[in-house]
């Protein structure tokens, strides 16, 4: 017997539960088939909380305790605090009518900051960029004698840059008394006194991105200006200074961190998708160990296992790392488009627990050849076993997306990639994905053998799709492309 599964919220779920109710009291003596509702693409219901949609930026404090930054959150909390594999709160601020938090974040033994901005509605003025702080359980910290938790780093244009919007915050560290943070456009470390949020002293380093500081109190920090196809990561002195020790082959890192031997970590979100580690006691950095498969989720068909298959050694787009006192190990990823997991290693990594928030505002449909019991959503593949309880009859088995292979993905860029809605059928025994989206869009994908991936073969417009994607498409009028 064929299912079709649709994810939904339990709050949903209540509603219809409520009208099913009201249905039998009507009738009387009429009796409805027995049923459950369930869920599955989050780890919790909705009813009371939920894993947030994406994660920009992690940090970890000596606890456990995982707190999180993120641009947006549809469900209200894209700050956040995990522990233990369970949500226990979020980080205070405001979300909506120009206020959002961003995607820094950094922490000492008493507070936890956080990037965040105030976006007016008036084209005129200026977008403002502050950092908030947070005491460890999540109350709010004002600065010095204020009754204020923002302090207000710059103000800049709204408009975009090539590096993302003009001021943003990327990256905090906390060093001593200070806390540092790097903005782009302008390019700088901005040094400020970290109870009064005064700041200090700046100076300049050439399109910094995520920091960190390491035993000796000096920074880390991720240039992102591409040079020989990778970023860099180049120690400097709270004052300013460069020491001379860089790291160029770290490939595309999105978040870093220390462990407890004084290494650094680094989340690489490019072609390995691993932590990578580098000792960097010596006049030289060097490489002394990586945490994952390379590749990631990415890699190669392996044995029995197929492309884009989940596995608790498999990471998919890194974007936080961090050890806790114990030396147990967390990282952070954040999917393409929507979607994030946490994950927490033993110190002999072996997964203790993992979140997940893998669907945002999607419909699924279920492989024919399944019984109902492989269910396919935009991006994922789940199996089902509905003999399980509410919440637990869902596994992820993988993704469905290749972005180093198939980089023009319609699911990969902003108008074309809004497809919520999948069928999935199988003919002569190929399975065939049809994504409906906004707009009178049709994407068409069929599965690679072997392999969890869809490989994108048609593509309908009913006209041009704004943003530039793809580069070929014509200036007007309805078009389509094939493979």
């Amino acid at each position: 017997m064929r299912r079709m599964v649709h994810t939904s919220l339990a709050r949903s779920m209540l509603i219809l539960t409520s009208i099913a109710s009201a249905c039998v009291a009507s009738a009387g003596a009429m009796q409805l088939p027995k049923y459950s509702t369930s869920w599955f693409g989050n780890s919790f219901s909705g009813a009371v909380k939920h894993m947030q949609r994406t994660i920009d930026g992690m940090y970890v404090s000596p606890s456990g305790a995982c707190y999180t930054n993120s641009g947006w959150d549809e469900g209200g909390h894209p700050g956040a605090i995990y522990k233990n594999g369970d949500y226990v709160g979020r980080l205070p601020g405001q979300q909506g009518r120009g206020y959002s938090f961003s995607r820094a974040i950094t922490g000492d033994s008493t507070y936890v900051y956080y990037s965040c901005n105030l976006t007016p509605k008036e084209p005129a003025e200026p977008r403002s960029w502050f950092v908030a702080r947070a005491f460890l359980d999540g109350r709010p910290a004002p600065w010095g004698n204020t009754a204020d938790p923002l302090t207000r780093i710059l103000q800049a244009p709204k408009q975009a840059t090539s590096d993302g919007a003009e001021g943003e915050i990327f990256g905090l560290a906390v060093v001593g008394r200070t806390l540092c943070v790097s903005t782009g456009t302008p390019d700088r470390i901005w040094v400020l006194d970290r109870e009064s949020g005064r700041p200090i002293r700046n100076f300049s380093a050439p399109h910094p991105g995520p920091m960190v500081t390491d035993r000796s109190g000096r920074l880390w920090i991720v240039e992102r200006t591409v040079e020989a196809g990778s970023l860099k990561i180049v120690q400097y002195t709270v004052e300013g200074e460069r020491t001379g020790k860089v790291i160029e082959n770290a490939g595309k890192p999105a978040g870093l961190a220390l462990d407890r031997k004084g290494r650094l970590l680094v989340a690489d979100a490019g072609t390995r998708q691993q932590i990578e580690i580098y000792d960097v006691s010596g006049a030289r950095p060097m490489e002394v160990g990586t945490f994952g498969i390379r590749g990631g989720l990415f890699a190669d068909k392996a044995g029995a296992e197929r492309k884009g298959q989940a596995s608790s050694k498999k990471l998919a787009y890194p974007v936080g790392v961090g050890e806790d006192a114990q030396g147990a190990l967390y990282v952070a990823c954040s999917y393409p488009v929507t979607g994030c997991e946490i994950r927490s290693y033993s110190p002999e990594k072996e997964l203790k627990w993992s979140l997940g928030s893998h669907e945002y505002m999607n419909c699924s449909d279920v492989d024919p050849a399944s019984d109902g019991e492989i269910v396919y959503s935009p991006r994922e593949v789940f199996a089902l076993d509905l003999r399980k309880g509410p919440g637990l009859n869902a596994r992820l088995l993988g993704h469905t997306i290749d972005p180093f292979r198939f980089p023009d993905d319609p699911r990969l860029h902003g108008e074309g990639g809004k497809g919520y809605a999948p069928l999935i059928r199988r003919i002569d025994g190929q399975l065939i994905m049809y994504l409906l989206g906004e707009r009178g869009r049709i994407a068409i994908f069929r599965q690679l053998k072997d392999s969890y991936v869809f490989a994108p073969c048609a593509f309908y417009s009913q006209g041009p799709i704004p943003g530039g994607w793809p580069a070929s498409q014509p200036v007007k009028g309805r078009w389509i492309w094939r493979d």
